[in-house]
């Protein structure tokens, strides 16, 4: 009994902020249609989510919604302190970092912030260009745009 006891004060909290995908594959939709582009769609936001805040140690996809990197990036989709703020003047908001930790509002940042860096990506490159946004969205890391891009093709073919 003693051990239930601490199982359910200590360790319980920690499973309350794991998701599998399918909890918010409607709210990605949902999301991913209000930009209407080939680009932003539920495969490759659960390509970026599968880089970004994926438990390693497990079999399953199963995503941590309060994941913390190094560089202080909040959430599933990793949104930095400066993302938000540019998201915040853009769209009138006036969202936390402490916001972030709630799935909602870091997807809906995450996608936004991949639609400005497809955007970016067409000016750089004069077409929208995936890895490359992928890229500009880890701020320049190569290895993780063509780890994401491996990973969403992977989703996409699972999907067929």
């Amino acid at each position: 009994m003693r051990k239930l006891i601490i199982f359910f004060i200590i360790l319980m909290p920690l499973f309350a902020d794991i998701i599998r995908f399918q909890d918010v594959e409607d709210f990605i939709t949902k999301e991913c249609y209000n930009y209407k582009s080939k680009y932003i769609n539920p495969i490759t936001i659960h390509g970026i989510m599968w880089c970004e805040s994926r438990i390693i140690k497990t079999n399953q996809e199963l995503y941590n919604t309060h994941a913390v990197s190094s560089d202080n990036c909040v959430g599933l989709m990793q949104i930095k302190k400066i993302t938000l703020d540019t998201y915040n003047w853009r769209n009138k908001t006036n969202l936390t970092m402490q916001d972030m930790r709630d799935t909602t509002n870091n997807i809906r940042v995450g996608i936004w912030c991949l639609n400005q860096k497809l955007k970016l990506s067409k000016k750089i490159l004069g077409e929208y260009n995936l890895g490359k946004a992928l890229e500009l969205y880890s701020g320049g890391a190569r290895y993780y745009a063509y780890r994401c891009m491996s990973k969403i093709i992977r989703l996409y073919y699972k999907k067929k």
